[in-house]
């Protein structure tokens, strides 16, 4: 069977501004979320994330979440001892959120953010087990934050929206969508599985909408919005645009895997010279030491000087790679274990993290100015957006 409709990319579209803003200027919007962070968690991928540069990405205003590649025991430390996001496999978080879950109420913390990174986000085992993890955190007095998908299909997100309102629970928090928009996946490429991801999202939203305004017999909301899924763009982000189309649609938050990748802070590893067979790989941690100085009173100062190493940015070449490629599988378990749905490719290394948040924050803090939204409450899913002709497809996207 064959579904004759036309779905979208975000290069397809553009933002219809309002008629008449009010906002005098793009400072008085506020794209920040209650906790002072962007709406923009980190892909949790091995030439994205890890340890050292946690701190780099929270301080910037980006929510990371730590790789499976990651040794397990150090993710359980940052989870219990920093409330970090960190990944876990399905078979992972069934032995600590389930069979081993009594050895939570021990930890430290007594919430934990889990994103449970699988390709297959379709299979209703999945939520069967989140269902039955977050009925003992709730038993045992903890909280637990869960994150898991991908789904290519408004459907989907419909069905998990009536799973948590049967669960009478919010079992699932955050739904990663999209499969295969993400430049380090090929899953699309090679089985075909996929949904247009601006159409996606907005269909996922306006099924989100749609079940709040259902009333139960005394007028009440069917729905209880904490059991409605937060809506996570996960792939095909491109540019900065592609960022705030994905809010425009309805995305509460987008995911970034490549962008971040080509930050001089990210944990790729990276060389000088342009292509991957350099033979000088880069020394970050030489970076960041020259760039650092002690003042007069033994105090230690920041990035304050021009650094010749400041030229490097545009000179080196980062190693990028799907957690599902090859490449990623021997990062989680030293060796590939299975037909690759990802692929590896050197990127550009172009920015600074700093450089890039403060770009995003201003383009987004304008397309809100344009559209008459203070804030991030308002531009959620609000704005019009147009499809455009090839033509001018061709001319916006440039």
């Amino acid at each position: 069977m064959i579904k004759n409709f036309t779905g979208y990319s975000y290069n397809d579209l553009t933002i219809l501004p309002a008629q008449i803003s009010t906002i005098s200027s793009r400072s008085k919007c506020n794209p920040f979320m209650k906790d002072n962070f962007l709406p923009i968690f980190t892909a949790p991928m091995a030439s994205v994330v890890n340890e050292d540069n946690l701190l780099e990405f929270t301080k910037n205003g980006i929510v990371p979440i730590l790789p499976r590649n990651i040794d397990i025991e150090r993710r359980k430390h940052q989870m219990t001892e920093n409330q970090t996001w960190v990944a876990l496999s399905l078979k992972e978080f069934e032995l600590y959120f389930i069979d081993k879950a009594e050895e939570r109420t021990g930890d430290f913390m007594a919430e934990y953010f889990i994103c449970i990174d699988i390709a297959n986000g379709h299979m209703s085992s999945l939520y069967t087990k989140c269902a039955v993890a977050k009925q003992l955190a709730n038993k045992l007095g903890y909280k637990l934050t869960i994150m898991t998908g991908n789904i290519a299909n408004p459907d989907t997100y419909k069905w998990i929206c009536n799973f948590n309102r049967m669960q009478n629970a919010s079992t699932i928090d955050y739904i990663r969508v999209g499969i295969g928009g993400g430049s380090g996946c090929i899953t699309t490429s090679n089985t075909s599985i996929h949904y247009p991801q601006a159409t996606l999202i907005d269909e996922c939203f306006k099924v989100k909408n749609d079940l709040l305004t259902i009333k139960d017999h005394l007028g009440e909301n069917f729905y209880d919005p904490e059991y409605l899924p937060k809506i996570v763009a996960d792939g095909g982000i491109r540019n900065y645009d592609h960022v705030i189309k994905a809010l425009a649609l309805g995305a509460d938050y987008v995911m970034i895997g490549s962008l971040f990748a080509q930050c001089i802070e990210s944990a790729g590893i990276k060389y000088i010279g342009m292509h991957s067979n350099s033979p000088m790989k880069f020394n970050y941690d030489a970076y960041i030491a020259d760039s650092l100085y002690i003042d007069n009173n033994g105090n230690w100062m920041g990035q304050t000087r021009q650094l010749e190493n400041e030229n490097y940015i545009g000179e080196l070449t980062v190693k990028f790679f799907g957690m599902a490629s090859a490449d990623g599988q021997k990062s989680i378990y030293g060796e590939k274990t299975k037909t690759a749905e990802g692929i590896t490719k050197w990127l550009q290394v172009k920015y600074k993290l700093s450089g890039w948040v403060e770009n995003m924050t201003s383009y987004l803090r304008s397309a809100m100015s344009y559209t008459n939204c203070k804030t991030l409450k308002d531009f959620i899913g609000k704005p019009t957006l147009i499809v455009n002709s090839i033509s001018e497809i061709q001319v916006v996207n440039k």
